[in-house]
């Protein structure tokens, strides 16, 4: 059978689910925790609904996105994450039976939400380049560069990934030790850069966007600061995919860890009220 990252055996998929990543996965399965972690995605839907309301500045230059109308892509934008944020809290309603689960499902919805937060973002910034370059160029220059980041990254990623799987280097080579502290580092300060933008965005002077050439520099060069935000995102979904093999895996992790049917399922699960019976 061929070897992709998605077939990996539990032998192969140990080099991946590490008994840091379990550990955290317990710690961050307290109840007063997820309550954060909702909290902290209906931020991201109040400031990708604030992002939106920039579509009428775009109007008013009379530029679109792949010639459509600014809104539809942000509609379709709004509302998936809409749906994947109500996909989560569903989720939430099985974590009773599967504590050890409620990290993986966190950060797969984390993540596919910054994601379209940011595709809403580069969206908007093509569209604001294209105040200066004309819709066309905008469309065909940042969207390649956007397409070259993409295909980089999924060839980078997926090598990263089958390397851990099948091959030797293990996670403890320099490569995720880099994207770890990156990780670390944008769910904790990730939120506040993002409160920063808006305030700067909605509050500030119009005096900057007078200025013709600070104007034009910052319309041209928003699309690239987008584009390295990409690697953020793509960094916490990389954080997020050994929860695909502990969750594939998951009675086999825990005899393996040696955690209690209370400690990884949850003491509220059916698993472990039924071993109470026996």
């Amino acid at each position: 059978m061929r070897k992709t990252i998605l077939n990996a055996s539990l032998e192969e998929s140990m080099n991946l689910v590490t008994d840091k990543y379990i550990h955290t996965c317990l710690e961050e399965s307290k109840h007063k925790k997820i309550i954060k972690k909702i909290f902290g995605g209906l931020f991201i839907l109040l400031v990708m609904y604030l992002f939106s309301l920039m579509k009428f500045y775009i109007r008013a230059e009379g530029v679109t996105f792949l010639f459509l109308d600014i809104n539809i892509p942000f509609l379709v934008l709004i509302s998936l994450a809409f749906i994947a944020f109500i996909m989560y809290i569903y989720k939430l309603f099985s974590i009773k039976n599967y504590n050890i689960l409620a990290y993986y499902y966190y950060m797969k919805s984390f993540s596919l939400l910054t994601l379209l937060f940011y595709l809403q973002l580069a969206i908007l910034s093509i569209a604001g380049a294209g105040i200066v370059l004309g819709n066309l160029w905008s469309n065909l220059i940042y969207g390649i560069f956007y397409l070259i980041i993409f295909i980089e990254r999924y060839i980078a990623i997926k090598k990263h990934f089958l390397d851990i799987l099948y091959g030797d280097s293990g996670v403890s080579n320099k490569f995720m030790d880099v994207l770890e502290h990156f990780t670390n580092m944008s769910k904790r300060y990730g939120g506040f850069i993002i409160l920063i933008i808006v305030i700067l965005r909605f509050f500030m002077t119009d005096d900057i966007y007078r200025n013709g050439f600070t104007r034009t520099i910052g319309l041209l060069g928003f699309p690239f600061v987008i584009g390295f935000g990409f690697y953020l995102v793509l960094a916490l979904i990389m954080d997020s995919f050994p929860g695909y093999y502990l969750q594939k895996y998951l009675e086999d992790y825990r005899q393996l860890s040696g955690y209690s049917l209370e400690e990884w399922y949850g003491p509220k699960s059916k698993k472990y009220r039924e071993s109470l019976k026996k």
